[in-house]
């Protein structure tokens, strides 16, 4: 039977997790002759429902490395450990493709060590330059030159949006034919449509709601200062579901502005049914990452009929709401708190305008559905029915 294998060293709730283990289902669903191997590097394996041809393969155990909680070395041991658990697993199963959803680099360093003929695809989750220069800006040269070099030895690069393709490649000065496109899967349940009567009460205690890690990279403190510059008399509220390292300061900066009040931090919520729910409930849905590689939530809020207002950002916004057809796109510029604060008036004061955008909106979530993503996957992956 042939092997595919899908490498993400944690699961944890975010958006690459999430991802991940869409794809391998609706993979594993389109092609039920294909054994797929889900490696993982953590010491806790999540209990997730999978069908039969997929299993899970904690790679940590290969390398008869102690816990780390008992050496406490962190993320070096980590990447240690899977270095030695890829380094086994390819020697001992051979697998035909192997798709990396992190750790990119790592792999393709255990291949050719292994000697092995596997072909690796790596999956390009965000916006490389505006990651790098976010997280860690004074390694940039370093880390271009690695992203460079792994994905000059790779067999294929996926990225989330067509824009990405042709952006990555040029930024690394790589051929454009080895980067394609493929979205992520949209896993959320649709519901109906929002009736015009249900808008019309929704407006008397109208609700703008953020869905996202609290952090600054997801532009907390730019909804917050745009929500703050709301004309009060409209008592708007805004919801925020997530939590993060910037949950503080966040807090903070809507006391300051004097629109704590009114903001509804609801940290985490694991129950997807009560997270739709709020979505559905709200008039609006914001979006105001500095950068986004795709934007499940966007797609969450779509599926749920509530308009989508999003930064333009690289890129994943303006092709999921298709150039504005089907939600407002906001520049990030100097401007940028005015202008959100100025589309969120608009629409609070005239909800009838939001299925102009929410009806389109809903039927191009076709574009994402498990059978036509599993399918572009499986067309990079050699796999036929």
């Amino acid at each position: 039977m042939k092997i595919i294998t899908l490498y993400n060293p944690i699961l944890d709730r975010g958006g690459i997790s999430v991802s991940y283990i869409n794809i391998v289902n609706a993979l594993s669903k389109n092609y039920p002759e294909v054994r797929f191997h889900l490696l993982l590097n953590q010491q806790k394996v999540p209990d997730i429902k999978l069908r039969k041809n997929i299993e899970i393969i904690n790679i940590g155990k290969f390398s008869g490395i102690p816990l780390i909680s008992i050496l406490n070395w962190g993320k070096y041991l980590s990447s240690i450990k899977s270095i030695i658990g890829i380094f086994i697993y390819l020697l001992r199963f051979k697998p035909e493709y192997f798709v990396s959803f992190q750790g990119h680099f790592i792999v393709v360093i255990c291949k050719y060590l292994s000697r092995n003929k596997t072909f690796i695809i790596a999956r390009e989750n965000t916006v490389i330059d505006k990651n790098i220069q976010f997280f860690s800006k004074n390694l940039f040269p370093i880390k271009i030159a690695i992203k460079k070099f792994t994905y000059k030895n790779v067999h294929k690069i996926v990225t989330l949006t067509e824009e990405a393709t042709v952006y990555s490649a040029n930024l690394l000065n790589l051929p454009e034919k080895k980067f394609t496109a493929i979205q992520n899967i949209n896993h959320i349940k649709s519901f109906t449509s929002k009736k015009s009567n249900e808008i019309s009460n929704k407006s008397l205690n109208p609700e703008i709601i953020c869905l996202s890690r609290i952090s600054r990279e997801k532009g907390i403190n730019t909804i917050i200062k745009s929500f703050a510059l709301i004309d009060k008399n409209i008592n708007a509220k805004l919801i925020l579901v997530g939590s993060g390292s910037y949950e503080t300061e966040a807090k903070n900066l809507a006391a300051s502005l004097g629109v704590y009040e009114n903001c509804n931090f609801m940290g985490w919520i694991d129950d997807p049914k009560i997270i739709s729910k709020l979505i559905s409930q709200s008039l609006i849905f914001v979006s105001a990452s500095l950068f986004e590689g795709f934007g499940n939530s966007i797609i969450e809020a779509m599926g749920c009929n509530t308009l989508v207002v999003a930064l333009d950002v690289p890129f994943g916004p303006k092709e999921i709401l298709e150039n504005g057809k089907n939600g407002f796109l906001i520049q990030n510029n100097q401007n940028v708190h005015q202008e959100l604060a100025k589309t969120f008036e608009s629409v609070l004061n005239n909800p009838s305008i939001i299925e102009k955008y929410t009806k389109p909106a809903f039927k191009s979530l076709n574009r994402f559905e498990p059978n036509i993503i599993a399918k572009k996957w499986g067309e990079i992956l050699n796999i036929k029915n």
